[in-house]
């Protein structure tokens, strides 16, 4: 089956065994075509939820399922519109793009995908397809902080930590403040070879599991992530280049190292 999928028509109380499947498109369908169905089928939710836009029950019986238009919307995973629900995390530590999707995103010229919903850390987390040219960088840093002082906003589990991630169309620059404050940031380039050896290490996953994150000064942080916790750990970007499993290889080395 092909791997673009048009979230379910409807949505029945939470129920998995109700649930009408989403839809798959064909095998060979472009990344145009996904955005114009996916878009269709959002107006036709709303529309839906307009003419229904409260809850009604389906039968007469006063325990029976209840429904309004539009839930798909409000229950995305359950409708199969997991763009909107997955992440790029298992167990809390980064995992490789997977393969087929990684070439079908670099068939269809996209070569930077940029993504929320899960944070890790105080700070973005990249994830590179060095076959497929294709780098993932996912910017929510929503609990950088949880032990952050909530006495005026009861919901800062931020802290200090802020990143602002510039996008055109040579490169990629983030530039940002971690939970103790300490600067950090990089500028990665669509053409990898252009990048320094501290950019060109991010994304990378090594020896240990950890991956490459961010450039803080003269040095690399890695990250591994168990759960909700991270093991992060900084070191120069020439011992973190020696480091990389083999198949986040780089290109070529990248002497001297700059920031």
């Amino acid at each position: 089956s092909g791997l673009l999928r048009l979230p379910a028509e409807d949505c029945r109380e939470g129920s998995a065994k109700l649930q009408p499947p989403s839809t798959v498109l064909p095998i060979g369908s472009s990344l145009d075509l996904w955005a114009f169905e996916l878009d269709s089928w959002k107006e036709r939710q709303l529309r839906i939820f307009e003419s229904f836009p409260k809850f009604i029950r389906l039968a007469d019986e006063p325990r029976s399922e209840m429904w309004r238009g539009g839930q798909p919307l409000m229950m995305p995973f359950l409708s199969g519109c997991w763009v909107m629900t997955d992440c790029y995390l298992e167990n809390g530590n980064c995992c490789p793009l997977e393969a087929d999707v990684a070439a079908f995103l670099a068939t269809n010229g996209v070569t930077r995908v940029f993504a929320g919903r899960a944070p890790q850390g105080d700070a973005p987390y990249l994830i590179r397809s060095t076959e497929a040219r294709v780098t993932v960088l996912c910017a929510d840093t929503s609990y950088s902080d949880p032990a952050a002082d909530r006495t005026v906003n009861p919901c800062n589990y931020r802290g200090k930590a802020v990143s602002m991630v510039t996008v055109d169309k040579e490169k990629t620059v983030v530039v940002g403040v971690l939970a103790d404050g300490t600067r950090h940031g990089y500028t990665l380039n669509v053409d990898w070879a252009q990048d320094t050896l501290g950019a060109s290490v991010l994304g990378r996953c090594l020896d240990n599991g950890a991956w490459a994150k961010t450039v803080v000064g003269e040095y690399v942080q890695s990250c591994l992530g168990r759960g909700v916790q991270q093991q992060v750990q900084l070191a120069a970007a020439e011992v973190v280049a020696s480091r990389i499993q083999q198949a986040w290889a780089l290109d070529r080395p990248k002497w001297p190292f700059s920031k």
